[in-house]
């Protein structure tokens, strides 16, 4: 059984952070608890809520473990995206330097490579090839995250992809059922490329996850925009 990483707030970063939200004007409450909470928020472990006229935040200080292998955030993100006129901050801390070297001639896929290659990985599909399509499909993947990093100006120094997926969710940029399929197909991938069978490939889920790549894949020169609204702090 896997542990799930307790939440443990770094007291520097949390004292940071209060005096960033202080001096943009914001009357901040650290660690609310009882009647300091809102209704949907009772019960739930909240660092930081920070308010400025209309504008209510739920500011949570978390790390890159945490984010990987809790459920907690994903179920605070699904309580506060649908209370109006408030949003959820993250602010994750790197616990450690993350151990992929990028290459100094590597370069990031284009939306158009990215596209080409999940029409490979639909070839390979069509043909019954479906571990050869899980391996592709995973880089598409990870290309696809990659760029959304890139174009929502999100924190680049990790190369964590099931990580990214979550920020990606917490701040409203990926469909919850999509999440569930993505994270499932990083796993899966990453399984069969350490060299361990996995006998749940089939060519209906592949499609699935194709489908939910394209959607990600933003078009060149017009990629989704963040909202101003949503902020994500890497330190």
């Amino acid at each position: 059984m896997t542990d799930v990483p307790q939440h443990r707030i770094d007291p520097k970063r949390l004292a940071e952070a209060v005096q960033e939200y202080r001096e943009d004007g914001y009357e901040v409450i650290v660690e609310p608890r009882g009647p300091e909470l809102p209704a949907f928020l009772q019960g739930m472990d909240i660092d930081l809520i920070a308010r400025r006229g209309s504008d209510s935040v739920v500011v949570v200080v978390t790390t890159q473990q945490e984010m990987r292998q809790s459920s907690r955030l994903e179920q605070l993100a699904s309580a506060v995206e649908q209370q109006e006129g408030w949003r959820l901050d993250l602010m994750v801390a790197c616990s450690s330097p993350g151990s992929f070297v990028v290459p100094s001639a590597a370069a990031m896929l284009t939306p158009g490579e990215l596209r080409e290659r999940l029409a490979e990985v639909e070839q390979l599909r069509s043909l019954g090839a479906h571990v050869a399509a899980l391996l592709l499909v995973r880089s598409a993947a990870e290309g696809t995250l990659r760029l959304l990093v890139n174009e929502q100006r999100l924190d680049a120094s990790t190369h964590d992809p099931v990580l990214t997926l979550k920020t990606l969710l917490s701040l409203g940029l990926l469909e919850r059922s999509d999440y569930a399929l993505l994270e499932q197909g990083l796993h899966t991938a990453s399984a069969v490329a350490h060299g361990y069978r996995w006998e749940e490939v089939d060519s209906e889920w592949l499609g699935r996850l194709i489908q939910a790549i394209h959607k990600l894949i933003p078009l060149s020169g017009a990629g989704r925009e963040r909202s101003d609204d949503s902020t994500l702090a890497v330190l």
